[in-house]
């Protein structure tokens, strides 16, 4: 268990200090995306979720100037902080995909809300049914500062 928080600490301070990329090509006008050189990509990793046991990182495209597409993947390996210790072993991979509005700033920065849809394939580590699969529907609503 220690090797994983380590490794999920030392995940997310190389990601961290990853700057977000800017994805526009060099043109006869100076090189500047569409919405006036504002990145249109995002690479996030979630600290909060480290607490809970996930080490998840997401990757956001926006589609317009308020508009974003985000994908990520969470992966649970390790018992969260807040976790009782008797809960069960293992390890469960979790893909999602949202829309987000953003209200404030150009996506992918500023205040932003939007749908999700997620699913789940859990893999135990001890005698409990061999695999189950879940998905789920859901709103989210936060703030990216970039």
């Amino acid at each position: 268990m220690t090797r994983s928080v380590l490794a999920a600490v030392a995940l997310s301070g190389l990601l961290a200090s990853a700057a977000p990329q800017d994805s526009s090509s060099s043109s006869s006008s100076g090189g500047n995306s569409s919405w006036g050189g504002a990145r249109r990509t995002l690479l996030l990793l979630n600290p909060g979720d480290l607490f809970n046991g996930f080490v998840t990182l997401e990757y956001e495209r926006a589609l317009t100037s308020f508009l974003g597409l985000q994908v990520g993947l969470s992966v649970l390996s390790f018992r969260g902080v807040f976790d009782p210790p008797v809960r069960a072993n293992v390890i469960a991979i979790a893909p999602e995909i949202a829309l987000r509005v953003h209200l404030i700033r150009p996506a992918p920065a500023g205040l932003w809300f939007g749908p999700s849809f997620s699913g789940a394939y859990i893999v135990p580590n001890s005698d409990t049914p061999p695999r189950a699969f879940g998905y789920g529907f859901g709103a989210a609503i936060g703030y990216v500062i970039a």
